[in-house]
């Protein structure tokens, strides 16, 4: 064999080795893929939930090139939760931790029978997480409870006060009724009717209920402009804890239906 032609070879050889090569790298290293980090399901007390979210910040300075996602399903029967929670998530994590709003994104998928947020950490090069189905947000066309909560009148430091869940702070246990959200869709669709339905624990009555809403209609009337012809109120009767539930009501549809307690 002629040296030209073992040269030739010996060329053919090394450029078979580097492709061989070239593919065992690229086949033999797997792609990043999403990691899981946690789920959480069904309505959350508030410091609980933040303590979810800083284990998540934790783990995501500990993986400086990863991003964090938060897939988010709300619950069926109270949307205004759902936009209350979905609002928390960047409020709390970029604005009460001041982690770097480009390293988290939110996705929220459809509304299923109960809330869970799932809590996923994605390395560099790896894909995002996906939802099988987008929220779409639905127009109101029947009677529909909107949000729910803890309400009640009392007294403190010899002045009277209502309260929704704990709205004299901004990060309560309980979350407070969604009452902007509330009225914005009072705003938009002008074929709804607000509801309030009050219930007071037991031995108390209408009187007490008056004056939870009376300060909701208050708050709606002059804070968020909604005309009060707008606003219809019911006493529900009572209930193991006073409760304040906003339905809304479209034209043509029947008010919602009581539903009081017996004494546990």
């Amino acid at each position: 064999m002629s040296k030209n032609k073992i040269l030739k070879l010996t060329k053919i050889f090394v450029v078979l080795v580097v492709f061989s090569s070239f593919f065992l790298i690229s086949f033999g290293q797997e792609k990043p893929k999403p990691i899981l980090f946690e789920e959480l399901t069904d309505e959350y007390c508030s410091e609980m939930l933040s303590v979810h979210f800083d284990h998540f910040i934790i783990k995501l300075n500990e993986l400086p090139n990863s991003k964090g996602y938060i897939v988010f399903h709300g619950k069926n029967s109270l949307e205004g939760k759902n936009l209350l929670y979905f609002e928390i998530i960047q409020k709390y994590l970029v604005g009460f931790r001041g982690f770097e709003a480009s390293r988290i994104a939110t996705i929220r998928g459809e509304n299923k029978d109960k809330m869970i947020m799932h809590l996923w950490i994605v390395p560099s090069g790896a894909e995002s997480p996906t939802v099988a189905k987008n929220f779409v947000e639905e127009k109101i066309d029947s009677t529909t409870l909107f949000d729910k909560g803890w309400a009640d009148w009392y007294k403190w430091n010899d002045s009277e006060w209502t309260i929704y869940s704990y709205s004299f702070v901004e990060w309560g246990c309980e979350m407070d009724v969604n009452i902007e959200a509330f009225a914005e869709n009072l705003r938009t669709q002008s074929n709804l009717t607000g509801y309030l339905v009050v219930y007071t624990k037991f031995g108390k009555g209408k009187n007490q209920a008056k004056k939870v809403t009376d300060f909701a209609i208050k708050e709606l009337t002059r804070q968020h402009k909604i005309p009060k012809e707008r606003i219809k109120t019911i006493y529900g009767g009572n209930r193991n804890k006073p409760e304040l539930e906003l339905w809304l009501v479209s034209n043509g549809s029947n008010p919602p239906t009581l539903k009081p307690e017996k004494i546990k």
